[in-house]
């Protein structure tokens, strides 16, 4: 650069003051109608199922040992996807959330089902077995009912490695002894949301089948339930139950990868502070009052996942029976 030309950050631009203004204010414009229509979100959204859907069709020249991990992770990233979507993001219509939410990538739960336990679960007694939808406790007068097998394989479930390989499974039977007392007292919604449940999935192994070289049962076995314990590492030890309800949610100050496949809820006890702040702006918030919400959460929080996984991966993080 000549020693007297200005540097093109120090620029002054071209045109006059109205144009310059006007430049500047359709700039703004722009970003802000971004910012009301979560534009972030909707990148989001065409990122998830535009990428589930290439690495499944890439399932023709791509080798299953490379598609099947891929697509477990999207569908990890799609059930966070759901959990965004039914708080409220990104339109005020939530009957048009819920049809962006409703597909069933990682097969379990419906969603409906889903979203109303989850509401449940912001305005209950946290971890409470009596309360709490979502608890992993149960009480100490059913823990004595347990053999020692049942006992075992719960205690399990309380490491990390047992999460991600016991956990789909016993949530799964968990769902479905719930919702057959449902089904056999005849409850109309019951019938109706898995019946509609069951026709996406089937309509959506089908095309899988059809389309790509994934069987059904590759699907089920190789995508959907890897998808469901890798996304369960984030539910792991985001409650605990602690006298004060205050000190019952965790922070994990995870990486770049983490926090995005889980949109951020590692930082979950501000999610539940906050439960209508869309996903991007919760790492802001919590970058800028870090040690005032560590302080209300009583300091319940660790250093990243590698940091749960050296502490509990093979050690329960405490046993599943209620202390109140």
């Amino acid at each position: 650069m000549p020693p007297f030309e200005t540097p093109p950050e120090l620029a002054i631009p071209h045109g006059n003051a109205a144009e310059i203004r006007g430049r500047r204010t359709g700039a703004g414009h722009v970003l802000r109608i971004w910012e009301r229509a979560e534009g972030t979100t909707w990148l989001l959204i065409v990122t998830i199922y535009g990428g589930w859907s290439a690495i499944l069709a890439a399932s023709a020249w791509l080798p299953l040992w490379i598609v099947c991990p891929l697509a477990a992770v999207f569908g990890a990233w799609h059930a966070h996807l759901q959990h965004e979507l039914l708080h409220g993001h990104p339109m005020q219509r939530q009957w048009l959330n819920d049809m962006l939410a409703i597909l069933p990538i990682s097969l379990v739960y419906p969603y409906t089902v889903y979203k109303r336990s989850h509401l449940e679960h912001h305005i209950s007694h946290l971890t409470d077995p009596l309360d709490d939808p979502e608890s992993y406790y149960v009480t100490p007068a059913r823990w004595a009912t347990f053999g020692p097998l049942r006992r075992a394989v719960m205690v399990a479930n309380n490491t990390l490695l047992g999460r991600l390989v016991l956990g789909p499974w016993l949530s799964t039977a968990s769902l479905f002894n719930q919702q057959s007392r449902r089904l056999f007292a005849g409850e109309l919604l019951a019938w109706g949301e898995w019946t509609l449940h069951g026709l996406l999935i089937a309509v959506m192994l089908w095309t899988i089948d059809i389309y790509t070289s994934v069987s059904p049962w590759l699907y089920v076995f190789g995508i959907a339930y890897p998808a469901t314990g890798l996304a369960m590492v984030r539910s792991f030890l985001e409650h605990r139950p602690a006298k004060a309800e205050d000190h019952r949610t965790a922070v994990v100050e995870a990486g770049w990868f983490w926090s995005l496949l889980f949109l951020n809820n590692n930082l979950h006890v501000l999610h539940h502070e906050r439960p209508g702040v869309p996903w991007y702006q919760l790492h802001k918030i919590y970058a800028k009052q870090r040690d005032a919400i560590l302080e209300r959460n009583g300091g319940y929080v660790y250093n990243g996942y590698l940091d749960v996984a050296r502490r509990y991966l093979v050690t329960p993080k405490d046993l599943p029976v209620h202390p109140a």
